[in-house]
């Protein structure tokens, strides 16, 4: 990825106190931190006593009340109780990100003010004031790999607002719940969504909360604080030890034995990004990038191939045409039909979704459907072909499938059944 980098560091060595702890005889240790966006707006308040805090304001109104954080590890090594700072380095980020790959700008702005504190214990958080949102993350600086038993994700609010929620029953899921709309304190401990949610706040803004980066780590579901004060918490899947294939079920691997831990990880890391995201209008949930601008930079080399577009879906109507002079259904002459009307339309891909092959075989083709002669009479027309598989059968056939579908045309796979976001399965996306 090219970036046009316009880098300010401005590190600051309070009296010399920040490279080590408070100096005796120079009075009380450092004990909060203002960080602010560059449009001034956002303002980030992060208090260091007996455990590590943040608050968030928007043009000078609280709209996140303390909220802790910490992340306990090894035999519950506790990074974040009563932190002692060793130093704080300020950043201002003025950059120009061209993205390799279309998003939905050609240059996208990523400006910043940062503060990363390091603590004794050698770890530190890494905080970050954007113009529309705000984020932090841990970091760890340990030679060997470690365990993280849990963490303390906390995003508490001054009263109690509603927000759009959407529950599951368990860490295996869809993602592909309704969203509830309720006061913060109607979700309770026992009940908990993944992400994202909003949170609504009267005549203010809205608030959003998200994790970006997940890298060897479980992804972020939430659910409701205790009732002393309206808020949500993070909530983690616990590493998988076992699993076995759900009853009558060919694609499904549910988990059956859980680890006493969240994450087994190497031990020098950073850890996933928090994110608030600060709209004052709606459509500025829609128009922002800021996801993409915490996320890592790209890490194929030759993005040539990576040809975004639209896609015609089998699966919406059930492959149940009409009005044609052929039997419809999972056979070649209804793929070509959906490459006629592709084309016609100018839509650049379309899915065969289940149905073109055994779920539990991506090499038996379904003997109705002629894929080669599709990938050929695709290519006439400048339509590609997208394929639908199950992530274990995928898992299983990975390399010899990819070679056999590269060989022959395939532009893209989609990957269905996952259902989970543990560490396991975040290793396997």
């Amino acid at each position: 990825m090219k970036k046009s980098v316009f880098l300010f560091l401005i590190i600051f060595f309070l009296s010399g106190s920040w490279t080590g702890s408070w100096l005796e005889g120079q009075g009380r240790p450092l004990t909060g931190i203002s960080l602010t966006s560059p449009d001034n707006r956002l303002e980030v308040k992060i208090e260091l006593r007996e455990q590590i805090s943040y608050s968030v304001y928007f043009n000078g109104r609280q709209i996140l009340a303390p909220s802790p954080i910490s992340l306990t590890i090894n035999d519950n090594v506790v990074l974040g109780r009563r932190p002692v700072l060793e130093n704080a380095a300020r950043t201002r980020g003025d950059e120009t990100i061209n993205p390799p790959v279309r998003e939905k700008r050609a240059v996208v702005k990523d400006r910043y003010n940062q503060v990363n504190l390091k603590f004794r214990g050698n770890f530190g958080v890494i905080f970050r004031a954007y113009d529309d949102g705000v984020a932090y993350r841990f970091y760890t600086g340990y030679r060997v790999p470690i365990k993280v038993r849990s963490e303390q994700a906390t995003f508490n609010f001054p009263e109690n607002y509603s927000v759009y929620f959407p529950f599951t029953r368990s860490f295996h899921t869809s993602f592909e719940s309704n969203y509830s709309y309720l006061p913060l304190k109607e979700i309770g401990q026992q009940r908990f969504g993944f992400t994202p949610v909003v949170v609504e706040i009267p005549d203010g803004p809205k608030v959003a909360i998200t994790d970006v980066d997940v890298d060897d780590y479980p992804g972020m579901f939430l659910t409701g604080s205790d009732q002393s004060v309206p808020g949500l918490v993070g909530k983690f899947a616990p590493y998988p030890l076992e699993e076995k294939l759900r009853e009558k079920s060919d694609r499904e691997l549910e988990v059956v034995k859980e680890a006493d831990y969240i994450a087994e990880t190497r031990g020098g890391r950073q850890y996933p990004w928090r994110l608030i995201v600060v709209a004052d209008r709606d459509a500025n949930f829609i128009t922002t990038d800021i996801v993409y601008r915490l996320a890592p930079p790209l890490e194929i080399k030759d993005t040539s191939w990576i040809k975004p577009g639209k896609v015609a879906w089998d699966w919406w109507n059930a492959n149940n045409i009409y009005g044609v002079d052929f039997k419809a259904g999972l056979n070649t002459d209804t793929y070509k039909y959906y490459i006629d009307f592709a084309s016609k339309y100018g839509i650049e891909y379309i899915i065969l979704d289940e149905g073109w092959s055994d779920p539990a075989d991506l090499f038996k083709v379904n003997p109705a459907i002629n894929l080669e002669e599709l990938v050929r009479y695709g290519q006439q027309k400048n339509v590609g072909l997208i394929l639908w598989c199950v992530w274990l059968t995928l898992d299983r056939q990975l390399e010899r499938a990819l070679d056999y579908f590269q060989r022959i045309g395939i532009k893209g796979i989609k990957v269905d059944f996952m259902d989970r976001d543990d560490q396991k399965m975040v290793n396997f996306y």
